[in-house]
């Protein structure tokens, strides 16, 4: 096999045609261009050059060869170029999952920022639920996740806490109940309720909830859209259990109030990525915004 080396040098000889521009160009000898040229005809089995007075050209055989060198040398200098573009974070591509609620925020707060800083990068965002991040993660399917998640239940990944999300109920600012502050949970058992899923932290989290006040709430509409939930809430049809984040944007407005249903098991949004992974330049970069922009919106910050 030839070397880089000795694609550059049949390169420079056909553009110098003197070997002592070519040595001093390749910042070589003379023999030692002598020398690799003498391997390089030795492995090809057949002269590569001719000689004419001072001049070195090209032999008929070693034009064939030209073009491949070409190719071979724009081939190299490009993979040296995108390396040095990874190093300093010019270009590269990052795959990030996220769980749905985290996507539907994420997206609008971290995304103009990401390509601001790094306008060639290619991205892919994939929406799935947390249980599914954490497989793809530990599949390697993806440089990291961010979802909503009990601290417990990431033991076998790297996390790293961004901000808690605690459970919640929420309801429109004008309802009845708006100044109650629930220190009494019999005063909603009458209450239409809209739910996620069965399965979902936020339902499971109402429901440990009722059991422990000792009360059944007579109403729920299973929901599977929170920000369908949302709007229910905010047309007044009814109270929703919902995560702090899906509502902080109408909390702060003063359309809806949250109030938070104490929980033994503090609920945050944590960034995770698989435990064995060396993580490049581009990706500790993107960490750390992400983890910037998040610290910066919320006061609830993670230490």
């Amino acid at each position: 096999m030839l070397s880089i080396q000795h694609y550059e040098i049949l390169q420079s000889i056909h553009q110098e045609g003197q070997m002592t521009k070519v040595a001093k160009r390749l910042g070589l000898s003379q023999p030692t261009i002598t020398f690799h040229l003498k391997k390089m005809e030795e492995k090809c089995g057949f002269p590569l050059v001719e000689y004419h007075g001072r001049r070195t050209i090209l032999s008929s055989t070693g034009k064939l060869l030209l073009p491949y060198a070409e190719r071979i040398l724009q081939v190299q200098k490009q993979t040296e170029q995108t390396i040095q573009d990874v190093q300093h974070l010019r270009q590269g591509a990052l795959t990030i999952g996220a769980s749905n609620t985290v996507a539907s925020y994420m997206i609008p707060e971290t995304l103009p920022k990401m390509f601001a800083q790094f306008p060639e990068m290619d991205c892919t965002i994939q929406v799935h639920n947390a249980r599914t991040i954490r497989q793809l993660v530990q599949q390697y399917e993806l440089d990291f996740g961010l979802i909503v998640a009990h601290e417990q239940d990431l033991e076998d990944l790297a996390a790293i806490p961004i901000r808690e999300d605690p459970i919640g109920i929420v309801l429109n600012a004008s309802h009845p109940l708006a100044d109650y502050p629930f220190h009494d949970p019999s005063v909603l058992v009458n209450e239409r309720f809209l739910l996620r899923e069965k399965d979902s932290q936020s339902t499971k989290t109402f429901h440990q909830w009722c059991q422990k006040a000792g009360i059944i709430c007579r109403f729920e509409v299973e929901i599977q859209s929170a920000e369908a939930i949302k709007k229910g809430v905010l047309s007044n049809i009814g109270i929703a259990v919902v995560s702090k984040m899906s509502v902080e944007e109408e909390v702060k407005k003063g359309q809806l109030l949250f109030r938070e249903i104490a929980s033994e098991r503090r609920r945050s949004m944590f960034l995770i990525y698989h435990a064995k992974r060396r993580l490049s330049p581009l990706h500790q970069a993107m960490i750390d915004l992400i983890l910037q922009t998040w610290r910066e919106q919320d006061g609830s910050l993670a230490h």
